[in-house]
């Protein structure tokens, strides 16, 4: 399991690394989760081990029904901007873990302007 978590960290890092080496032409194709405007929503949160409370990096997060999607950090942190005012599903993706065990991903109601925090804890299989 600690061996998995490793080589996903030094896949995220490399591809830190890559995303930094752009040329200026990148800002183009700017990532939509970076876009916010005012009548927006954001949801922000972190995802952890529920047995141990570890946190999890390069876990996929993704809002059922759009476009947004993103991987968590090295601190088991996301961000996700942009959202339109309604009701989303977070579907969550991780190498040996159960996505069905994050009911706090389910039915998340945003507002305008909202900055929503959410707490996620899975299991592992």
């Amino acid at each position: 399991m600690k061996t998995i978590s490793k080589i996903l960290i030094a896949i995220i890092l490399i591809f830190s690394v890559k995303s930094f080496a752009g040329t200026p032409s990148d800002d183009k194709t700017k990532n939509t989760n970076e876009i916010s405007t005012p009548a927006s929503a954001n949801i922000e949160g972190s995802i952890v081990d529920k047995i141990t409370g570890e946190n999890l990096a390069g876990v996929y997060v993704e809002i059922q029904g759009t476009n947004l999607k993103t991987y968590t950090d090295l601190d088991g942190k996301f961000s996700i901007n942009g959202l339109i005012p309604g009701n989303y599903n977070i579907i969550i993706k991780y190498i040996s873990y159960n996505s069905s065990t994050a009911t706090a991903a389910k039915n998340i109601q945003v507002n305008t302007g909202d900055n929503k925090s959410l707490n996620i804890e899975i299991l592992p299989n």
